[in-house]
């Protein structure tokens, strides 16, 4: 599905509007990746299983978190 504005209205308008239509489908879960190929979807099953599990409302990835592989440009990874 792809929800899209008339016109370019930013990164917070376009999470805001997937958040409002996940919540009209009635959505248990939802992710949100980059469009940028830096996140691996292969991984979206491990990321909500402890969200399917009732372990967690939550869940927040990282790729520079411990033991995380990052695969960022060399410009991001610098902080």
């Amino acid at each position: 599905m792809v929800v899209r504005h008339g016109r370019n209205l930013g990164k917070g308008a376009a999470l805001r509007s997937a958040f409002l239509r996940a919540k009209e489908l009635g959505a248990d879960v939802v992710v949100m990746l980059d469009a940028d190929g830096q996140h691996d979807p292969g991984e979206i099953p491990g990321l909500v299983e402890p969200i399917l599990r009732g372990e967690a409302d939550m869940v927040v990835g990282s790729r520079y978190a411990e033991g995380s592989r990052v695969d960022a440009p060399l410009y991001r990874a610098i902080r």
